[in-house]
C-alpha cells in the first residue's frame, strides 16, 4: 500500500507529462522563432548598411568624376575669356566670364577639400599626395592659374595668352590622373561592397544552419525522449 502510494505521488499522470513535454516543445519552437526573427531583423538592417555604403562610395566617385567635368569647364571658360581679350571685347563681357571662371574655380577647390579630408585608403592616398601623380598638387595648382586668370584679365590678351597655354598644359596630366584616381574610387568601392556582402551572407546561412541544427540534433530529440519517457510512464 506504502509503495503504491508514493509511486502515485512520484510520478505524474500521463496527461500532465505529455503536457509538460507539449509546453517544453512549444518553448522550444518559440525560441527558434525569436531567434531566427532576430537573424533576419539583423540581416535586413545590415542590408541597407549597404546600400547607405553604396550610396556613400557613389557619392566620392561622383565627387572625384565632377573634378574633371570642372577643370574643363576652366579650360573653355578660360579660352573664351582670351578671344574676348583678343577682340577687346567690352568690360560687361569680360567680367561675366571672370566671374564663372572664379565660380567654378570655387566649385573645383571645395569639391577637392572634401576629397582630401575624407578617409582614405593607402593608394589613394598615394595618388593624391606622392609622385607620379601628386593630383593635390597638380589640382591646386591648377586652380591657382585658373584664379589669377581671371583676375589679372585686365592686364590684356598678351599676358592672357601666355596663362592659357600653361593652364592647358597642365590640363591634359591633370585629366589623366583624375580618371586614374577615379577608376580607384570605384574599384574600392565595389570591392567593399561586395566583399560585405559575401561576409554577411555567410554570416547570415551558418546562424540558418546553426539553427537547423539545433532543432534536429537537440531540441527535436529531446521532445522525443520527453514523449517517450512519458509514454513507458503512463
Amino acid at each position: 500500500m506504502s509503495d503504491t502510494s508514493n509511486t502515485e505521488i512520484s510520478n505524474p499522470p500521463p496527461k500532465q507529462q505529455k503536457s509538460f513535454a507539449d509546453k517544453m516543445t512549444g518553448k522550444y519552437l518559440f525560441a527558434l522563432g525569436v531567434i531566427a526573427i532576430l537573424v533576419i531583423t539583423t540581416y535586413v538592417e545590415l542590408t541597407l548598411r549597404i546600400r547607405v555604403e553604396g550610396d556613400s562610395s557613389e557619392y566620392i566617385v561622383n565627387t572625384s568624376g565632377r573634378q574633371r567635368m570642372l577643370s574643363q569647364r576652366i579650360a573653355m571658360l578660360c579660352l573664351r575669356l582670351e578671344d574676348l581679350l583678343k577682340d577687346n571685347a567690352g568690360t560687361d563681357a569680360i567680367k561675366k566670364i571672370r566671374g564663372k571662371i572664379l565660380e567654378t574655380a570655387n566649385l573645383m577647390e571645395e569639391s577637392h577639400y572634401i576629397l582630401t579630408n575624407e578617409e582614405m585608403s593607402p593608394e589613394v592616398n598615394k595618388l593624391y599626395f606622392e609622385p607620379p601623380t601628386n593630383i593635390d598638387q597638380q589640382v591646386s595648382a591648377y586652380i591657382d592659374l585658373a584664379k589669377t586668370m581671371a583676375m589679372e584679365a585686365e592686364l590684356g590678351y598678351s599676358h592672357n595668352r601666355h596663362q592659357v597655354e600653361r593652364l592647358i598644359n597642365t590640363q591634359d596630366l591633370l585629366l589623366h590622373s583624375l580618371d586614374i584616381v577615379v577608376n580607384q574610387y570605384q574599384k574600392e568601392g565595389e570591392t567593399s561592397i561586395n566583399a560585405f556582402q559575401a561576409r554577411m551572407t555567410l554570416m547570415f546561412s551558418l546562424i540558418l544552419a546553426s539553427l537547423i541544427m539545433v532543432w534536429f540534433f537537440i531540441f527535436r530529440p529531446m521532445a522525443r525522449y520527453i514523449q517517450a519517457e512519458a509514454r513507458a510512464l503512463a
